[in-house]
């Protein structure tokens, strides 16, 4: 990667104090979290 792209991946995460890595884990978290709930509300 770039210097630059990962400069921007930083400062994307950065106002939370998180690096582009952890971003991505914590969003991947959220999503498995209420996966199921949307599984669930598009089955009815």
């Amino acid at each position: 990667m770039s210097k630059k792209f990962e400069q921007r991946q930083r400062m994307m995460y950065s106002r939370d104090g998180m690096t582009a890595e952890e971003g991505f884990a914590d969003l991947l978290a959220h999503v498995n979290e209420h996966t199921e709930d949307l599984i669930t509300a598009f089955q009815c």
